[in-house]
């Protein structure tokens, strides 16, 4: 179809899955994502190394990683906090 994607890992992704996001990225040269949910993204003790050694994983510069926090669902009470 054509249609441009980018591929998209988080922790705790296989091995094999991180080797296909890595092979997808090397290909069509548009990046890739790292997702986190929140729960891990207050958990982690230094997220931006988390996301350097993420990048290094899939043999990528950081500037060619997106990070995307994935915030579950958001109830309505829970909506205020984000604006």
């Amino acid at each position: 179809r054509g249609l441009p994607f980018v591929p998209v890992t988080g922790p705790g992704r296989s091995d094999s899955y991180q080797l296909a996001v890595a092979e997808a990225a090397s290909v069509d040269r548009r990046g890739a994502c790292l997702r986190i949910n929140l729960d891990h993204l207050v958990d982690a003790s230094d997220p931006a190394e988390e996301a350097r050694a993420a990048a290094d994983v899939l043999g990528l510069p950081p500037e060619e990683v997106d990070v995307v926090v994935d915030l579950g669902r958001v109830a309505a009470a829970e909506a205020r906090l984000l604006t």
